[in-house]
């Protein structure tokens, strides 16, 4: 037994993962647990008093591999992914399925989602309530009007293209079949019409620019809003830095409130270099209040904005996924009903002459007719489908929403472990973090309104 006991007869017997393949779709996420598994050992270690070193050093505890996993060597990068795939092939080899899913969208620990963000707020110093209130009400107008006009507009598209299309088809059934009907007609000119008013009102009414308009002045309150409590955190209890902050925050909310369309088009065209963060006042800042104000960012605005980029990510790829395609496959079945009606078109003619036989011959001419019909009617159908994928903004490009959504899982994982270091306090590092997550956001709504803008859209 002590032989046993003795390390020199330690010999290693690990699970047999030989004949163990992992699908290759696991690929992207070994990455993903690899970056993870450094994440975890990096705070463990930073928890327990390490920092960085060039060159390991366990009595002053630095470490060289206590760095993001970016700047980490392949070599380094592969233990992490080898100790991952060997120990999903592990799970496997003792029965486990191992497959891929859509991961559940962030959260911070023990935190829920609040249904507005800007409805919940931190501590303010004095002097700050007065501007909080009034941009808390521009933003309540604005959201509520964005949501109105979203609403009206898409159904003022949605009803134009149902009924412009009905029109359209009505109009082709008739002209190749070349029988005009009073039902027919009446149904043609109702269509038109119903589709002609609908269009009529989303012009006139402008329902597109002013909820677009509507919804950029209660993104820039939530830009207000962040970016202050970025400032506050750097700023602690230095009087000069609070007054500097406070006006810029006044100043934001005024701007917002005469937001124009002019401002709209300026703010589309900007592609501004990103700005330096605000410069944490070291002397007076206070560890609880920079906690406070952090833990407040990552539930109110990193989770929830994540969660909503994944919700959005899934919902847009599950319903466009099919939408998508109608429209090329409608176009090649129009191309399909055209080339069936020349084949049968030209087999009748050189083997079939025509029949005495009345039955036979309107058979004949309804059957080619149709496939006419179909040929002409499948491509305005494709048209209307385009429409409506513009007006429910399914053209919107759904790895956009995944990779801002791992973006901000990732900076949220970087701020969790920058404020849970103990004594080893990086008040720089979370504060440009949090800096890092607004250009990240504002940047992404810059992104959004361009795309709206070049949507397919009237009115």
């Amino acid at each position: 037994m002590k032989e046993d006991l003795d390390p020199e007869n330690y010999e290693p017997k690990p699970i047999d993962t030989s004949c163990v393949a992992l699908p290759p779709q696991l690929n992207q996420r070994i990455e993903e647990l690899a970056q993870n598994n450094h994440e975890v050992w990096s705070q463990e270690r930073l928890q327990n008093g390490w920092k960085y070193g060039p060159e390991r050093n366990d009595g002053k505890k630095e470490h060289p591999g206590l760095v993001r996993y970016e700047e980490l060597s392949e070599a380094e990068k592969d233990v992490d992914r080898k100790t991952v795939e060997q120990t999903l092939k592990a799970a496997v080899a003792l029965g486990c399925r191992v497959e891929t899913t859509d991961p559940p969208a962030p959260c911070a620990p023990g935190d829920s989602y609040s249904t507005d963000d800007m409805e919940e707020w931190p501590s303010l110093p004095p002097g700050f309530g007065p501007p909080k209130e009034d941009l808390l009400n521009i933003y309540r107008v604005a959201d509520a009007d964005a949501k109105k006009g979203l609403h009206d507009h898409r159904w003022a598209v949605g009803l134009s293209a149902g009924f412009g299309t009905s029109a359209v088809i009505v109009a082709i059934f008739e002209l190749y079949l070349n029988k005009e009907t009073m039902g027919g007609a009446l149904a043609e000119s109702a269509f038109a019409l119903l589709a002609l008013v609908a269009v009529i009102i989303a012009i006139f009414a402008a329902w597109m620019p002013k909820w677009l308009l509507e919804r950029h002045r209660a993104e820039r309150c939530r830009f207000a809003k962040y970016r202050m409590l970025v400032q506050l955190a750097a700023a602690g209890r230095d009087l000069d830095a609070l007054g500097v902050c406070l006006s810029d925050f006044k100043d934001q909310v005024r701007k917002i409130e005469r937001l124009d369309e002019d401002d709209l088009e300026q703010f589309m065209q900007e592609d501004p270099v990103p700005d330096d963060p605000p410069r944490v006042n070291r002397d007076f800042q206070v560890e609880s209040k920079l906690r406070e104000l952090t833990n407040h960012y990552v539930k109110q605005r990193l989770a929830n904005q994540a969660k909503y980029f994944f919700t959005q990510s899934r919902k847009k790829s599950s319903v466009d996924g099919w939408v998508r395609m109608l429209p090329p496959v409608l176009f090649f079945g129009s191309i399909l009903l055209a080339f069936i009606h020349f084949a049968i078109s030209g087999y009748r003619h050189y083997t079939d002459p025509p029949s005495a036989n009345a039955a036979k011959e309107s058979f004949h001419f309804w059957s080619l007719n149709l496939l006419i019909v179909g040929a002409a009617a499948l491509p305005v159908l494709g048209s209307g489908v385009r429409l409506l994928r513009s007006a429910f903004e399914y053209s919107r490009n759904t790895a956009r929403f995944r990779a801002k959504y791992r973006a901000l899982e990732q900076l949220i994982s970087k701020v969790e472990v920058a404020i849970g270091q103990g004594n080893d306090f990086h008040a720089e590092d979370i504060v440009r973090y949090m800096w890092k997550g607004e250009l990240l956001l504002e940047n992404e709504h810059r992104e959004w309104l361009r795309l709206m803008k070049e949507a397919e859209w009237f009115g």
